[in-house]
């Protein structure tokens, strides 16, 4: 038998602790955030990139240029998918996204536009394919853009295309009032329409995926606040949260 000192043994026993500290060390450190590194050139509002890209038709940039922004809806809902809807003083654009992810209502951002094309979904102007970890910089966060007081006419003349709108003396249909935003077993999505005192209409369009979709819309009247945004010669309003449907008064 191979008898071992006392001070051997306690070199042993630190070696062992200090390896197994080591051990428990991670490599993989996290990747820092990409650096503001895209150069900024030009800077292009909304209105002027809606001026660029007529209907049906695509553009796209060649040169440096950047888009300043704030998101007003993002994908967390459940109520888009890759998709996000951004604004400045001049307009707003929907902004396809290459994937899912960090960015969120209120984020001021700079969206560097080199290499990506405008085109028109169903009549819905939309900037393709957004790479949020290469060319979306954020500025700031929280930042709280007020909704435009519009009318449902006002909205179906197309002016407001994907812009933040509230929509006041509102209700849902009689035909409507005993539904969900959804379909939300199936996760089959669902227009429903609302109405003014002149019975004017416009839809209210939720995913089978959002977070509310089974929740029954409101039986009363009051505001709603939403973005309103087109498909074909229809204007659908995707609202954000079911917070900002406030339909508590009398029909």
């Amino acid at each position: 038998m191979i008898k071992v000192s006392k001070w051997a043994k306690g070199l042993m026993m630190v070696s062992a602790l200090a390896f197994g500290l080591f051990a428990c060390v991670d490599d993989d450190y996290d990747m820092p955030p990409v650096p503001d590194t895209i150069p900024v050139g030009t800077a292009i509002t909304i209105q002027q990139m809606r001026d660029l890209c007529a209907p049906n038709t695509v553009y796209r940039f060649n040169e440096d240029m950047s888009l300043y922004a704030v998101v007003t809806m993002d994908d967390k809902s459940g109520n888009i998918y890759k998709n996000s809807y951004v604004q400045d003083k001049t307009g707003a654009v929907n902004i396809v996204l290459k994937s899912s992810g960090s960015l969120y209502q209120g984020d001021s951002i700079r969206i560097g536009l080199k290499g990506m094309k405008l085109s028109w979904y169903n009549n819905l102007l939309q900037l393709d394919t957004v790479d949020i970890d290469r060319n979306v910089f954020k500025q700031k966060t929280l930042v709280d853009i007020a909704p435009k007081v519009v009318t449902i006419e006002q909205i179906k003349s197309g002016l407001f295309q994907s812009q933040l709108v509230k929509l006041e003396n509102v209700q849902f249909i009689e035909a409507d009032m005993d539904k969900t935003y959804a379909d939300a077993e199936n996760l089959v999505s669902r227009n429903l329409e609302i109405e003014d005192a002149l019975g004017n209409q416009v839809k209210v369009r939720t995913s089978g995926y959002a977070k509310f979709a089974d929740v029954n819309v409101p039986d009363g009247s009051g505001s709603l606040i939403a973005i309103a945004s087109q498909f074909r010669n229809d204007i659908q309003l995707f609202i954000r949260s079911t917070s900002e449907v406030d339909m508590d008064g009398e029909r």
